[in-house]
């Protein structure tokens, strides 16, 4: 959840197998959770689980960024860096398998201030 808004937040990648590459949607906070959006896989290695991925998104009034992930992927947990368009250095991140509900609508607890 986002510290400031109380919104979703981080990274949701939706991952299935493809004959060549897996196939990836990638959805991640900018205020609100994106909707996903298709990456294209730009290198991946089945045996040892290293993966490359990118997505172009639109950012800067119509122009185009993209969030790219370098990392290593496994049966229950995808981890790397992101280099995102929103921020300087590259984010660390590891996540962990969930069902798509689990994702996308997390179990919330509100805090008293």
């Amino acid at each position: 959840m986002e510290q400031e808004s109380g919104d979703i937040g981080g990274y949701v990648a939706i991952v299935s197998d493809g004959k060549l590459f897996p196939v990836i949607r990638l959805s991640w906070s900018e205020g609100a959770l994106k909707q996903p959006v298709a990456a294209k896989v730009t290198s991946y290695d089945r045996g040892s689980g290293q993966l490359s991925f990118s997505v172009s998104i639109d950012w800067d009034e119509g122009k185009k960024r993209d969030i790219q992930f370098d990392g290593k992927l496994t049966i229950d947990r995808m981890t790397g860096t992101f280099a995102v368009p929103w921020e300087t250095a590259r984010k660390a991140v590891e996540l962990e398998v969930r069902s798509r509900k689990a994702a996308f609508e997390p179990a919330t607890t509100c805090r008293s201030g």
